[in-house]
């Protein structure tokens, strides 16, 4: 398996920052006109601003 980099990595919905592989990263899963829609988080803290 290859490691990731920064171009086929996640960014933070929030802050735009590449997510790499973290135990604080969070996912929010919606369905969106039928399809299935994941936004990526760093952490906790960046989910919350972006929910508010």
């Amino acid at each position: 398996m290859a490691d990731s980099t920064d171009e086929d990595s996640h960014r933070c919905e929030q802050c735009t920052a590449p997510i790499g592989d973290s135990n604080e990263r969070r996912v929010v899963t919606s369905i969106e006109d039928g399809t299935a829609v994941h936004r990526h988080f760093c952490d906790e803290n960046c989910l919350e601003k972006w929910s508010q």
